[in-house]
């Protein structure tokens, strides 16, 4: 901290000393200018990931920090995570990216790699597993699903109507769970039909209750 002190560069502490140490390392930083940039970015990323009031991190506070892949269509749900996970190092900022990335890209694309468990699990969303992997990453495509909250409504929804499916003493899904995993044609009038056969036989994905 003190070597920072001296040569002019202000706001290193023993918080953030190893990841502007790492930094100045992995980007080869040389001048008093670029270690105060990089400081200045890394306190920014800290400051909200301990505290959602400061201000918000920008693309450019990630790219001085030597994380790769922000940009402006990804930033807001990075932002989210970084607070909601506290993430204040680059190494699980960049694993975050990294889950996010594949996640979106296949929302738009689905010849490109498919989300696993664990991309979910990086990004902050909860009750994915083998199970319903597949259903989930196919309404992640079908209805082009980008964003953490989208994902995380779906997923609960997906778990309403298999474990109900498995377990008819289980929560009863509602229209609106049919709607949100992409099944079309479910009202008040036909919910508790095509919930009964949803149980009896135990149907679990959407193009077999879509069929029902």
């Amino acid at each position: 901290v003190s070597d920072y002190a001296v040569v002019g560069v202000t706001g290193v502490a023993a918080n953030n000393l190893s990841e502007i140490n790492g930094q100045v390392d992995s980007q080869s930083l040389t001048t008093v200018a670029a270690f105060q940039t990089l400081t200045d970015s890394v306190n920014v990323i800290q400051s909200y990931a301990a505290d959602n009031t400061q201000p918000v991190p920008s693309v450019s506070d990630y790219a001085d920090f030597g994380v790769t892949g922000v940009d402006a269509n990804n930033l807001a749900e990075i932002n989210a995570q970084v607070d909601s996970q506290s993430l204040t190092n680059v190494a699980s900022i960049q694993t975050l990216i990294d889950s996010l990335t594949v996640i979106q890209n296949y929302a738009v694309d689905n010849t490109q790699t498919a989300p696993t468990v664990t991309d979910y699990a990086q990004v902050g969303i909860n009750g994915v597993d083998a199970n319903n992997l597949s259903e989930v990453n196919g309404q992640v495509d079908s209805q082009s699903l980008t964003t953490v909250a989208a994902i995380q409504t779906l997923i609960n929804s997906v778990n309403v109507i298999q474990s109900y499916a498995a377990d008819n003493t289980q929560t009863a899904p509602s229209a609106t769970d049919y709607v949100v995993v992409g099944v079309t044609g479910i009202d008040a009038n036909n919910l508790s039909e095509v919930n009964g056969q949803v149980g009896s036989q135990s149907l679990t994905t959407v193009a077999a209750i879509q069929i029902l």
